[in-house]
């Protein structure tokens, strides 16, 4: 039935999809006839099918098919969107929490060295070579004592066996109010 399909015997194939090189048609077997007619008789779809109803008219297209959402009109606000900062990962914010705590400690520890500095260089030695002649440490104390009471509590209790030492504790009239026994 099929002989290399070179457009001389007439076969199905020669026949319909690639047609005879001659000229004069050539005759087509019964059975070709009959697969032809029952094959185009045959609907391929239902025509109901190619019919939009008001159904499928209605419904909105799926999503890779729905239309683009519309870019603002405004210029200004796609180049603020598009120039802003990157989110931050979680690691890069840990470690922006890190380093904010480190800077926090080495501040609070150059304070609190100053302060311990302040006290040691300016009262503690002054006070212990105190001695009840000199009025012009007697002056001081009574100057710097309030002072100590307040913010110091510790070292206020240091200061008050030091000035007992030194027999000094007249000097406490002035401050005798912001001292708590107890407080050292």
């Amino acid at each position: 039935m099929f002989c290399g399909h070179d457009g001389q015997c007439g076969c199905f194939v020669n026949q319909y999809v690639m047609p005879p090189l001659t000229a004069q048609p050539q005759p087509q077997p019964e059975m070709h006839d009959n697969l032809l007619d029952t094959a185009f008789q045959t609907p391929l779809l239902d025509e109901a099918c190619l019919l939009p109803t008001t159904a499928t008219a209605a419904a909105p297209l799926p999503a890779p098919f729905a239309t683009a959402p519309q870019q603002p009109a405004d210029a200004a606000a796609c180049d603020v969107r598009r120039n802003r900062a990157p989110k931050r990962t979680a690691s890069q914010l840990a470690y922006d929490k890190r380093q904010a705590r480190i800077l926090r400690n080495r501040e609070s520890a150059r304070r609190s060295r100053l302060r311990s500095k302040l006290r040691v260089q300016g009262l503690e030695s002054a006070f212990a070579s105190m001695s009840s002649e000199n009025d012009a440490l007697r002056n001081c104390v009574r100057q710097l004592l309030p002072v100590c009471l307040q913010r110091c509590p510790r070292l206020s209790g240091r200061l008050m066996h030091l000035l007992r030492d030194a027999q000094l504790v007249d000097a406490l009239d002035g401050a005798g109010a912001a001292f708590v026994p107890g407080s050292c």
